[in-house]
């Protein structure tokens, strides 16, 4: 099983699809912002076209979660009381969370759930 190195995204800061994204590419986090041309907030659309780029395959849309998880994708995750989703990392059973950190499994805050997720599949096996 590959271990990915964390890239943490600035505390406060909307920028986890770009560390996310530059988790799993192996890039810093200045370099995922450069990938997407912006250091706001992104869209499934955004990430998906970044990594298409890339040549990892995905669909253009979020697939609602319903218990069960691909074996790597990116997790939509939202807050209670909050309109605002979060992008996590998810690769061979571990959570990659650019503001909490690394975990085995699926530990996310009581006051969070995964919503939906952008399955990620690459052409060539890098495990």
């Amino acid at each position: 099983m590959r271990v990915l190195k964390l890239v943490r995204q600035p505390e406060g800061s909307n920028l986890c699809g770009q560390a996310v994204v530059a988790t799993l590419l192996g890039l810093t986090l200045d370099d995922g912002i450069r990938e997407f041309g912006t250091r706001g907030a992104t869209r499934t659309r955004q990430i998906a076209a970044v990594l298409r780029g890339r040549g990892i395959e995905c669909p253009d849309r979020l697939e609602r979660f319903r218990g069960r998880l691909p074996a790597r994708g990116i997790l939509k995750v939202k807050f209670w009381r909050s309109w605002m989703g979060h992008w996590v990392l998810w690769f061979d059973g571990r959570l990659y969370d650019p503001a909490t950190g690394t975990s085995e499994g699926l530990k996310l805050p009581r006051v969070a759930r995964v919503t939906s997720f952008l399955p990620i599949r690459f052409p060539i096996d890098i495990s």
